[in-house]
C-alpha cells in the first residue's frame, strides 16, 4: 500500500533506552498514522475533540480518554506482549509508574497495565459515542480560523447519519 503523503514518526529519545519501551513507542505512533490514513474521519473528529475549548470535561479528562489514544495505547501493549511476552512488558510499565516523571504520567502508566490487549477495541464506535456528547462544540470549533480552510477538519459532517451510533 502506497500512501500519496508524507508521514514523520518522532520518538523522543527517552522512549527509546529499552527495546519494549521503542518498541511500545513506535507501535503507539505507527497506529496513529494507520487511523490518519485509514480512518480519517476518525481521526480528525479525536483531533477536534482533542481541542474542545472546555476541556477537561466529565468524559475526556486523560489523554487516555479519547478513542484514537486509546486504541494506540492498546496496540502498543499487544505488540509489545506479542514480541516480548507478558512478564517483561508488565516490568516495563511497572518500570515507568515508578520512575514516572508527572501525576499524568504515572496514570497513563498505570492505565496502560490495566488494558487486556486480547480485547477488541472498536474505534468507530467510540468516537461516535464522544462524537454524540460533544457534536455541537465539535460544529463550533470546525469554524475556528485555525480548522475552517484545513479540509482534514472542515470536510467532516458531524450532522451525517454516520455518527449515529
Amino acid at each position: 500500500m502506497t500512501f500519496p503523503y508524507e508521514s514523520l514518526i518522532y520518538l523522543h529519545g527517552s522512549t527509546c533506552k529499552t527495546d519494549i519501551g521503542l518498541t511500545m513507542t513506535l507501535a503507539h505512533e505507527l497506529q496513529h498514522f494507520l487511523q490518519y490514513a485509514n480512518e480519517r474521519h476518525l481521526w480528525t473528529a479525536n483531533t477536534l475533540l482533542m481541542k474542545l475549548p472546555s476541556l477537561p470535561t466529565d468524559d475526556l479528562k486523560a489523554c487516555s480518554d479519547f478513542p484514537v489514544e486509546r486504541d494506540a495505547r492498546i496496540t502498543a501493549k499487544k505488540v509489545a506482549e506479542n514480541l516480548y511476552k507478558t512478564a517483561p512488558v508488565d516490568q516495563h510499565i511497572q518500570n515507568m509508574i515508578v520512575a514516572g516523571t508527572s501525576d499524568a504520567d504515572v496514570a497513563d502508566w498505570k492505565f496502560i497495565r490495566g488494558i487486556d490487549p486480547s480485547i477488541r477495541y472498536d474505534l468507530r464506535k467510540e468516537t461516535k459515542l464522544f462524537v454524540k456528547r460533544h457534536k455541537q462544540e465539535l460544529i463550533q470549533l470546525q469554524q475556528d480560523t485555525r480548522f475552517k480552510e484545513d479540509k482534514d477538519y472542515s470536510t467532516v459532517d458531524f450532522n451525517s447519519g454516520e455518527w449515529d451510533v
